[in-house]
């Protein structure tokens, strides 16, 4: 798609596991600050 292409996943630039490795990273760290907020 035309629109698409130059994103980095569709260019080529990253492979799509290293797309699912960032967002195993980002979602371990949101959960860690979350635990780290909720008080309840």
């Amino acid at each position: 798609v035309e629109r698409t292409k130059s994103r980095p996943i569709a260019s080529g630039i990253l492979t799509p596991f290293q797309g699912l490795c960032f967002l195993g990273t980002q979602l371990l760290l949101g959960l860690g600050i979350l635990l780290q907020l909720n008080n309840y």
